[in-house]
């Protein structure tokens, strides 16, 4: 493979920084392109959906703010970036890939969640596309389970409940979008890190999208009835894919109950058993985790993330 360019050449910075995005360092490669710091300029904007809130704000603020009506009927505005960093994805395909980079951003577009990493806009230039998104500082959670494993530390339990709650919380919002993920991992779960030492401060972010499917959309191109397998493809590949990261990160926790902790991981094993409908779904993986999660004592926040801030590339690449 040929060495993966570790900078943009300035006719696409120049398209880019018409589009809304000023480039920045380069922070690495993958298999597909290379990652890149950069800023929202003041021509930089995402369409959101407005909220109470927003109104609320807006009137308080007396600050004039269009309201659009979308295709759906809601009410959407375009929200200023400007002066945000973000991550800018180079990727270098052929035309036969394209449609796959193509798919992870339009799915992105559709997908609001806070476990979800955020895209910001999408630029094709003649040779080249650029995906751009929120930028995630805190790496991938392959980097944080090796660390642990590395210097002999611990994730505490109070912790490893809310990487928990925050993966399925995430996963179950994918469902109901009926998006199925197809790549979970701990390559594709990356950790944005406010502090480490605060409960509630490292949040969950699922990228790559580039395998994902709408099911939805996928059985009206194909004709298969919705909720049928497609060509072995469900929701339950995600639930498995899942139980893998689990074990992963109970595999460097502490637990102060260790029966607790066996009847957590009894749980997480028969997420492996998809011919089981009862574990099938985020919701009733939830419902049976959450009181094993109510019987942990008081958090003590000196004692979450016990494992340190690790340094991450801020995205991740295929």
């Amino acid at each position: 493979m040929s060495q993966l360019p570790n900078q943009i050449p300035e006719s696409d910075r120049r398209v880019l920084n018409v589009r809304g995005y000023d480039v920045g360092q380069y922070l690495g490669g993958g298999a597909y392109g290379s990652v890149f710091v950069g800023q929202c300029n003041e021509l930089a904007y995402k369409h959101s959906e407005v909220t109470p809130e927003l109104v609320q704000r807006c009137m308080t603020e007396k600050k004039s703010t269009v309201f659009k009506e979308g295709t759906d009927g809601k009410l959407y505005y375009n929200e200023s970036l400007s002066g945000k960093p973000c991550a800018i994805k180079m990727l270098l395909i052929s035309q036969s890939q394209a449609h796959f980079m193509y798919n992870e951003g339009q799915l992105l577009k559709d997908l609001k969640h806070q476990n979800i990493i955020e895209i910001y806009g999408i630029v094709d230039t003649l040779n080249t596309m650029y995906i751009i998104t929120e930028l995630i500082t805190g790496g991938t959670m392959e980097n944080y389970i090796k660390q642990c494993r590395r210097t002999n530390q611990r994730i505490s339990q109070w912790q490893v409940r809310d990487l928990f709650r925050q993966m399925m919380s995430g996963l179950q919002y994918m469902h109901c979008k009926r998006v199925v993920h197809r790549d979970i991992s701990l390559w594709n779960i990356m950790l944005q890190i406010r502090d480490l030492n605060l409960p509630g401060q490292v949040v969950v972010k699922y990228i790559d999208f580039g395998s994902a499917l709408n099911m939805d959309v996928y059985t009206a191109q194909v004709g298969t009835p919705r909720g049928h397998t497609i060509q072995g493809v469900t929701e339950y590949n995600d639930i498995r894919s899942l139980s893998a990261v689990f074990k992963a990160v109970l595999s460097v926790s502490d637990f102060a109950d260790s029966q607790l902790k066996n009847r957590i991981q009894h749980i997480v094993t028969l997420m492996d058993y998809s011919f089981d409908p009862h574990y099938r779904l985020v919701e009733a993986l939830s419902a049976d985790l959450e009181p094993l999660f109510e019987q942990l004592p008081p958090e003590q926040p000196q004692l979450i993330g016990t494992t340190g801030q690790r340094s991450g590339s801020g995205t991740a690449t295929n």
